[in-house]
């Protein structure tokens, strides 16, 4: 029957239709996911970078102490 037929073309293009919008909405939230967890990582960099200087500054402190406790030591 051609009229069945036509109905089940328009039911089938109807369901393509309900499955982009779903596979459109899966796609921004993936996006979406992915835009804040680059963020995230981002701010996990600027923090380790941030701990690398305190620590190299620290180091430094530290050796400049130990200079001075070995003049001390040594007069």
């Amino acid at each position: 029957n051609v009229k069945a037929d036509y109905e089940l073309l328009l039911e089938t293009g109807d369901q393509y239709q309900k499955d982009a919008k779903l596979i459109n909405s899966i796609s921004t939230e993936v996006t979406s996911s992915a835009k804040l967890m680059n963020t995230s990582v981002e701010d996990i960099n600027k923090v380790i970078d941030k701990v690398v200087e305190i620590s190299g500054k620290t180091s430094s402190s530290t050796d400049e102490i130990n200079d001075s406790l070995s003049e001390i030591k040594y007069r």
